[in-house]
């Protein structure tokens, strides 16, 4: 009796494990379905006069208005922005 039970246990945790990932899955292609833009992380920070250092400059400088940050710290930070949506 005790095996029978453990046996059943198994076996409905195993479905039941199968269902919630078919649903997670489902969620999640339904939720990508959804989507109506993209975006890029930024990180071709090469040129400093070029609009996406620019953007991540300013951006930075919202958080923290330091004049002492170089170009190297403002490289690191690039990772925290993404470009605007199209």
């Amino acid at each position: 009796l005790l095996i029978n039970a453990v046996q059943n246990y198994a076996v409905l945790f195993a479905l039941a494990a199968a269902g919630i990932a078919v649903f997670i899955q489902f969620r999640a292609d339904g939720l990508q379905a959804l989507r109506t833009s993209t975006s890029t992380t930024l990180d071709n920070l090469d040129d400093a006069d070029s609009g996406t250092f620019q953007f991540v400059k300013q951006s930075a400088d919202l958080f923290d208005p330091s004049p002492l940050r170089s170009k190297e710290s403002s490289a690191r930070q690039a990772m925290y922005f993404e470009a605007p949506t199209v």
